[in-house]
Order: C-alpha cells, then sequence, then structure tokens
C-alpha cells in the first residue's frame, strides 16, 4: 500500500501570518478521497525560496530528497504539493533536472490545483509529462525573476531615499535596541534594551564576547550571543548606521555604504572603537600569563620580578595547613628549575598597592616616599645587608629621589596618573582639569566618527567594482582634510590634559578595594595598569619578611616603598581580616 507525503512550502514571513499553509493543506482530504492514499506526514518549509534552489540545498525539502535517496519514501509513494512551483522556480533546465530525479526513483508528484498526476511508471505519457512540468517550470522561474527585479528596484529606491532624506523602509523589523514612531516617521530608542548594548560594549574592553554575553544574560531581555555581538559589530547599527548591501552574480552579499545617522545613537563611536581595538588586542596579544579564574590576578601583564627581571606567574596552592591561597612566583623558579627563588603570597602584593595609596594621600615631600616596617635588631641588620641603597632609622625605610626640575616633573606627572587620572593629588585645580578632559574626549569623539565616515567610503569602493563616483573621492578628500585639523586639535588637547588615558579614578585605598570585590572592578583595575604603562616590580626577603615594590610608569619609576606584614591576617592594617572574602564571593 502507497503512501502519501505533503510538501508545503512559503518563502517569506509575511506568508507565515496569512493563508498559505492553510491554502495547500485543505485540498489534502481531497485526494485521500480521490487516489484512498492516506497522507502520512506533512513536512513545511518556513521561510524557504525555491527560485534559487535553497529549499533543495538547505530547507527541510533536502531532508524529503535524502529520504527519496534512501528508500524511506518508497517506489510508488506520492508526494502531494500544491503546484510544481512549491518544489521549484529555478531556471527551466534544472528544475526539469530535479524534478525528473524524483520521477525516476518511481517516486509520484501529485498537485492540487489540477489534481494531475506525474509518473515514471507510465511511459507512454513521457512526452506530455516533459513538456508540462517545463511550461510549469518556466513559468515560474518567470515569475520569480519579475519579483525578483520588481524587490530589487524597490530596495534600491528606498535606499536612496534613506540616504538622501532620512525616509525609513524596514520600520517592521528595527533591529534590537529600536522601535519605530508611526506618528514621527522615526525610530526612538527601547531604553531597556539599549542599556544591554552600552553594556557589552563596555565589558568588551575589558573581558572577552563569551564572558560579557553571560554576563549581561543574566538580567537582559534577549539572551544573547556571540553571533548577535559579531552582526551588532559588523553592520554597526548601534552608531546609528544602516549598512546596505546588494548580491553579487554568485548571489552572495556584498557591501555596498554604511548610511548614517538613519537610527539614532546608542553608543558613541569612541567606545564603539574603544571595545573593538580591546578585542583585536586580545586576540594578537603577545603577553605571558595565565587567565584567572574570576579574574583575582589585577597584576596580570604588568608585574616584574625586581631581581631577575623575568614575569611573575600567577598560581593557587595550598599551604602546609591546607588553605588555597594565591601565589606569585617568578618564571624561572618554575620553568627553570630555580634560578630564581623569588615566590610570595599575592596578599603581599596587594597589600604593597593599597600602602602605596596611602603614601600618595600623605603629605611627604615630593622628593621622599616611605612606608612603615617593624624590624627587630636582627632584621635591621639583614635589611641593612641587602638594600644598601636604603637607610633605617626609627623603623623606616626612606628611598630619595632626585629631585632636579625635569626628574620632579616627570615624577609628578606619572603618580598622578597611577593614582587619579586628573592628578588629584597634586593639583588642586581640579574644575579647570575635568573642562579640558571633557573638551579632549569630545575632540576625540568628533576625530573618531571622522575616520569611521572615511572607513566607510573606503570599505564602499569595493562595491562599485572599480567606478567609483565623482561625490565619493570628493567627500573623501574634504574628510582627509578635517581628519588632519582634528588630529591637531586633539593632540593639542592631550597635551594640556596630560598623559591619562583611562577613565578610571583611585584616590583612596578604599577605592581599590571597591574595585576589588567585583570581577569587574578587578578587571578595571588591570586594564587600567595596562592601559596606564603602570609596571611593577617586587623582591621578596624571607629572612626579614620583608616586601620591597617599584612601580613605574613607562619606564620612568615613580614610586619605592618598602614594608613587613604580619604573617597572620597580613591585611588588618586596611580593614581586610582575610583577602579570599573579596575575590571568593564570586
Amino acid at each position: 500500500m502507497p503512501s502519501a507525503y505533503a510538501y508545503v512550502r512559503y518563502s517569506s514571513t509575511v506568508q507565515s501570518s496569512g493563508d498559505s499553509v492553510d491554502r495547500q493543506t485543505s485540498p489534502l482530504k481531497a485526494f485521500t478521497h480521490e487516489t484512498g492514499v492516506d497522507v502520512v506526514e506533512t513536512i513545511i518549509d518556513e521561510g524557504v525560496s525555491s527560485f534559487r534552489g535553497d529549499n533543495a540545498n538547505k530547507g527541510k525539502f533536502k531532508e524529503v530528497l535524502s529520504r527519496i535517496d534512501r528508500g524511506i519514501i518508497r517506489h510508488g509513494d506520492y508526494l502531494v504539493v500544491e503546484s510544481i512551483d512549491r518544489i521549484t522556480r529555478q531556471r527551466v533546465l534544472d528544475g526539469v533536472e530535479l524534478l525528473q530525479s524524483i520521477l525516476k526513483k518511481g517516486v509520484r508528484i501529485y498537485t492540487t490545483t489540477d489534481s494531475r498526476c506525474y509518473s515514471y511508471d507510465d511511459p507512454d505519457r513521457d512526452f506530455e509529462t516533459l513538456i508540462m512540468i517545463s511550461l510549469i517550470a518556466k513559468r515560474a522561474n518567470e515569475e520569480s525573476e519579475i519579483k525578483s527585479r520588481r524587490r530589487k528596484s524597490a530596495w534600491n529606491k528606498a535606499k536612496l531615499a534613506a540616504a538622501e532624506n532620512g525616509k525609513k523602509f524596514n520600520a517592521h523589523n528595527p533591529p534590537y535596541g529600536y522601535r519605530y514612531d508611526g506618528v514621527t516617521d522615526q525610530f526612538v530608542i527601547v531604553e531597556d534594551e539599549a542599556s544591554e548594548i552600552r553594556e557589552i560594549f563596555k565589558l568588551l574592553k575589558t573581558m572577552g564576547v563569551s564572558n560579557a554575553t553571560r554576563q549581561v544574560n543574566l538580567n537582559s531581555k534577549r539572551k544573547w550571543t556571540s553571533r548577535h555581538v559579531a552582526l551588532m559589530i559588523e553592520n554597526k547599527y548601534p552608531l546609528g548606521m544602516l549598512m546596505s548591501q546588494k548580491r553579487n552574480e554568485k548571489k552572495e552579499k556584498v557591501f555596498i555604504e554604511y548610511i548614517e545617522e538613519y537610527y539614532p545613537k546608542i553608543i558613541s563611536q569612541t567606545s564603539f572603537n574603544d571595545a573593538v581595538s580591546s578585542m583585536r588586542s586580545r586576540k594578537d596579544r603577545k603577553y605571558y600569563g595565565n587567565t584567572t579564574i574570576g579574574s583575582t590576578n589585577i597584576f596580570r601583564h604588568v608585574i616584574k620580578c625586581a631581581v631577575c627581571g623575568e614575569t611573575m606567574m600567577f598560581e593557587k596552592q595550598k599551604n602546609q595547613k591546607g588553605v588555597m591561597y594565591p601565589y606569585f612566583h617568578c618564571f624561572t623558579r618554575k620553568e627553570l628549575k630555580g634560578q630564581c627563588d623569588q615566590r610570595f603570597r599575592f596578599d603581599l602584593a596587594f597589600g604593597m598597592l593599597l600602602q602605596a595609596m596611602l603614601v600618595m594621600q600623605s603629605n611627604v615631600p615630593s622628593g621622599i616616599r616611605r612606608g612603615r616596617i617593624e624590624l627587630n635588631k636582627e632584621e635591621i641588620k639583614r635589611w641593612a645587608e641587602i638594600k644598601q641603597q636604603a637607610s633605617s632609622f626609627d623603623g623606616y625605610i626612606f628611598r630619595r629621589f632626585k629631585v632636579n626640575p625635569d626628574e620632579l616633573s616627570k615624577r609628578r606627572n606619572g603618580m598622578a596618573v597611577f593614582g587619579n587620572d586628573l592628578n588629584s593629588f597634586l593639583s588642586d585645580d581640579k574644575t579647570s582639569q575635568e573642562a579640558l578632559g571633557g573638551e579632549l574626549a569630545a575632540a576625540t569623539e568628533v576625530l573618531a566618527g571622522l575616520r569611521a565616515k572615511y572607513e566607510n567610503f573606503e570599505k564602499s569602493i569595493d562595491g562599485y567594482e572599480g567606478k567609483i563616483p565623482m561625490f565619493i573621492i570628493k567627500n573623501m578628500g574634504n574628510l582627509e582634510a578635517a581628519i588632519d585639523e582634528q588630529i591637531v586639535l586633539v593632540d593639542k588637547l592631550s597635551s594640556e590634559y596630560g598623559s591619562s588615558v583611562t577613565d578610571i579614578k583611585l584616590t583612596t585605598y578604599e577605592d581599590v578595594v571597591e574595585r576589588f570585590r567585583t570581577e569587574q572592578g578587578r578587571l578595571e583595575l588591570n586594564q587600567f595598569f595596562k592601559a596606564s604603562g603602570i609596571q611593577f616590580k617586587f623582591k621578596y626577603d624571607r629572612t626579614a619578611r620583608g616586601i620591597h615594590m617599584w612601580v613605574s610608569r613607562s619606564g620612568q619609576e615613580i614610586l619605592s616603598l618598602s614594608r613587613k606584614f604580619p604573617f597572620h591576617k597580613p591585611l588588618a592594617d586596611f580593614g581586610i581580616p582575610r583577602l579570599a572574602d573579596l575575590y571568593e564571593q564570586i
């Protein structure tokens, strides 16, 4: 007994909300009544075209063809369709070849619109069958060609209207973060969705796409994926742009141009550039070091051994009592088997960072930085032996800086960046500094926008296949001149503002502790050190149980501190009984 398999296809989302499926399935009862064959399965291809053979290449119909090849749909079974054009709208030779391949396997094709059955089992009707399927395939292909040309023409007109006067043409399907307002004929920002997009770009400055989407998805309306982020960066719609494309001869999408100011901006060009730049730098990373769970290691890529100059590696190990602690050890100690014996707990490095913040808050003269250590007589003697450049006095270790004007100026600038991006502890003129910082940010945003426009024109040139319109050449020339002028302005403002490169503000040691409480804060601290060119060097002396720290910025030493911490609860002076209580909250 033969079986029948109904195949239903529609190619657009508009048809899905209409009667396309009902229209194609309602005649199935009549087919069964006429032939006596039951329809055992209805296979639906949703939103798949047969014009280019998509249904046979990647749609549900591909599985139908596979089942015919494997004999699951057998000789004598029926493939029931509304019309031949449900199976194919390809050019005649391709369409007829596809239909013949089905018929030659003994599967009959039944069309409900005209109650006609096409079969390979009746050789006397071969010519009639060939003529009929050829004529129907030809008509279907021509209809699709006409529709395609009309759609292309309408699409091109709509894109031209959008580029010239901002006319909206995709009101029914705006991207995430926007909705269409029919009264004003404009797109408006959906704030709760836009806040997710802003958060993603903020997170991308300090973490990878997977971690960023994981964190945003904790409270988001949609479930973000890496693909969502990649498409958002490619089409640049959060910048207010509409990406215009066309299909080439191979039916591949080819970029034409970005239509600017089509949507309202969700993020600034600077934020977009910073996120993309950070992603690229992580991709091309040449640093040596480990990624830590929870990003505990805020010194990642910025810490060196003061004894041999090699990288300090971060790892977690159990002490003699079985308690897990994070440690730093010199690269040569582990990899080269003991050439350098430097190894100390992470808590001590973090404590020295907090001590540095205390020092910069203090009123110690600009040429001197100091740190207090508690020493017994034997330890004082030991420190005198290992630190000849230092002198001991009442439990203090002093390190004197050269105080010639140039050197002092460099140290002031360096420490200002380390402690506060607006020179908070060396300058009282914060208002003018903040105003200047605002000017610099605005000028940098303008420059980023000009460069983005120029890059968009460069990218669109490929789409014109060598025939570059004169208006593009003219606009690129004007942009080059504008970019040069803006670079001069940005350089001038940068020189006046100082060399701050990040918006993180660290004024007190409490600021550091507060940021260290969250993974995002720890990532921001590490990003701040790297962006600011900050490098730390540590030397630990086991006998005296003291640690020395040198801080430099862009190769210029700005701070030197020495201190001894208690063996138990080393950070108690900073109100931290146990550092792990902060980073183990994750």
